[in-house]
């Protein structure tokens, strides 16, 4: 039970594991809630203090395992497994949509990022490949 407005929902797997159980990822204007529907069970809490605006899950390249990607306030965070915060970096706004694509066609994934700033920004790691204006 949350009892806070919820912000952002994402589900799927943080394992590679073949079989692990798929997590339901529940984020607010203050913490991010990895559920085990499956046991009934929190997997992980976590205080995030520049908010959940946005969420998506995905690998990044050079990290070893999927990662739950939090969109905040001009920051965007990662989260594994455990709950650890492997990833971190800074946007120039509210970020408002996240996804993964391989925009270059190299095999790996990018991270695209949407903000208020009116920009679209494909990240590989934490370099910004590209930056779209939408204005």
């Amino acid at each position: 039970n949350i009892n806070k407005q919820i912000s952002a929902l994402a589900a799927g797997s943080l394992s590679e594991v073949e079989g692990c159980e798929e997590l339901l990822l529940v984020g607010t204007q203050s913490d991010i809630l990895a559920y085990n529907v499956e046991k009934n069970s929190d997997h992980f809490f976590k205080e995030v203090t520049d908010g959940v605006n946005v969420m998506t899950h995905g690998r990044m390249p050079g990290f070893e395992s999927p990662m739950v990607m939090v969109g905040g306030n001009c920051s965007i965070q990662g989260f594994d497994i455990e709950g650890n915060e492997p990833f971190w970096t800074v946007t120039g706004d509210n970020v408002t949509a996240l996804a993964f694509v391989d925009i270059d066609n190299d095999g790996h994934m990018e991270l695209i990022v949407g903000s208020e700033d009116f920009e679209i920004r494909f990240y590989q790691n934490e370099e910004v490949l590209s930056e779209i204006t939408e204005a």
